[in-house]
């Protein structure tokens, strides 16, 4: 499985059954730190060299098998990595896992922003 965002240019978000905005935010630190708040996708702080994973619940309440694309912005994509190719069957739930990995030579610092799931029809 391949593991990417896709950084959006230019409205990725035609021919969308539904957009799901979700806040994300995290640290690179000196200490390690958690947060377990459920109403955004919080890693609390990692130093450089570590990494931390979170998972997102996806479903599926059409009548129909759907896609789902993730978008991050620019300024998060270095940090973020999630599965390509999220597929979902009609009534289903899956667990997503968002990772997060700093290099060991990321600046220390506060970072946010929204990741963007976009739902699509699957084409048979």
């Amino acid at each position: 499985l391949g593991a990417f965002f896709i950084y959006r240019t230019i409205s990725p978000f035609s021919g969308a059954l539904k957009v799901e905005n979700v806040d994300v935010s995290f640290a690179i630190g000196e200490q390690s730190g958690f947060n377990l708040n459920k109403t955004a996708l919080t890693f609390g702080t990692i130093t450089p060299g570590g990494s931390a994973v979170r998972n997102v619940i996806v479903g599926n309440n059409f009548q129909f098998p759907i896609n789902v694309k993730v978008f991050a912005p620019k300024h998060l994509t270095q940090f973020l990595t999630v599965e390509d190719n999220i597929f979902v069957k009609p009534g289903e739930s899956i667990k997503v896992p968002v990772t997060l990995r700093a290099s060991q030579y990321a600046k220390f610092g506060n970072y946010s922003g929204e990741l963007n799931f976009v739902f699509l029809k699957r084409n048979s």
